[in-house]
């Protein structure tokens, strides 16, 4: 009840950290079957004075080649190798995170060399390029897949798909690289995308489709 008494600007909270709080509220009321907080809805905030960290090309390298470390085997190296896939899709397409977890063999398009992205609320389709520099570590993943890419996080496959999903093995790898910078986020994948097209001198109008804004600024 006193999530609208933040001052975003002043005590440099943001939305989304607001709203992990919220998804928490999901499972609690979806688990114990209380309907007022399992409907609770997700909070809209004034995110315009927060800055959006990015990864450097390098560090970005590292998240993705960063090898697994523990000690079990099968499903858990399986699920590893997984989650560097789906990094490495957000890392070379700008794409959001639930727009890659709902990927289908469908959308990767290899006669055109594209991924075919669909907004979570619109369901407007785009198409991003599939970078030559992955190529190959898409082909190799294509050949364990059914339907879906991520099958157990497809928000299509199963009633309910919240952040937490990427958020975990996104930061594990994030502190086994010693990053500790504020602002870092799965979503830097997405703003390191942009921020590397815009150096590249690609046209904003050109990164605006890519990446699916629906407003230039």
């Amino acid at each position: 009840n006193n999530f609208e008494e933040f001052n975003y600007d002043a005590e440099g909270n943001i939305t989304s950290y607001i709203n992990a709080l919220v998804i928490v509220l999901h499972q609690w009321g979806k688990c114990y079957k209380i309907k007022s907080l399992s409907n609770y809805p997700r909070f809209k905030g004034n995110n315009s004075n927060f800055i959006r960290g990015t990864l450097s090309d390098e560090e970005i390298e590292q998240l993705i080649n960063l090898s697994y470390y523990g000690g079990k085997a099968g499903k858990y190296i399986t699920r590893y190798n997984m989650w560097t896939i789906f990094f490495t899709i957000l890392a070379y397409t700008g794409a959001r995170p639930m727009e890659v977890a709902q990927l289908t063999i469908n959308d990767v398009d290899w006669g055109r060399n594209v991924f075919v992205f669909r907004n979570t609320k619109t369901n407007h389709p785009r198409e991003v390029p599939i970078s030559f520099v992955i190529r190959d570590k898409i082909q190799d993943f294509l050949k364990t897949a059914d339907r879906y890419l991520f099958p157990n996080y497809a928000p299509k496959h199963i009633p309910f798909v919240d952040g937490f999903s990427w958020r975990y093995p996104f930061f594990e790898r994030i502190k086994r690289l010693g990053i500790k910078r504020d602002n870092i986020t799965v979503y830097s994948l997405r703003h390191s995308f942009i921020t590397r097209q815009a150096d590249e001198d690609v046209s904003i109008f050109k990164i605006q489709q890519l990446v699916g804004h629906r407003q230039l600024e």
